[in-house]
């Protein structure tokens, strides 16, 4: 069942700390939990099932990765219709639902050769 949901999200890029505030859709099926919103004019999809956590980004660029806690794993990021692989390597993958609410909490590096981004991602969503 899709639900109607307002979106609180706090990013961490490098330490820098964003809040962000927005309208999205909760859905349920089964364990597979998903939700979309939009920022902007970019549509973001997070879906969770079995301890892991697939991040999907459409906008001015793409970007496909799945975080899978203490792993390392491939994304991928498009630019201007160039693809590329990103490496990334997941520290915490944390998520709680109920009925009418998902709260996540994910942690992760963006491998960029000898430099490394760190992201972090708080994320509460309410069904209305």
């Amino acid at each position: 069942m899709i639900k109607k949901c307002d979106v609180t999200l706090k990013s961490g890029v490098d330490g820098a700390v964003n809040s962000f505030f927005a309208e999205g859709k909760l859905e349920n099926h089964d364990e597979k939990i998903e939700l979309c919103y939009f920022e902007d004019s970019t549509e973001i999809s997070l879906t969770f099932h079995g301890g892991k956590v697939w991040l999907n980004r459409e906008g001015d660029y793409s970007l496909r990765l799945m975080l899978v806690q203490g792993e390392q794993t491939c994304g991928e990021i498009g630019i201007n219709g160039n693809v590329g692989d990103l490496e990334i390597y997941t520290h915490v993958v944390e998520y709680k639902t109920s009925k009418n609410k998902l709260t996540a909490h994910l942690r992760y590096d963006i491998l960029l050769g000898e430099d490394v981004q760190k992201m972090e991602l708080h994320v509460q969503a309410n069904a209305k």
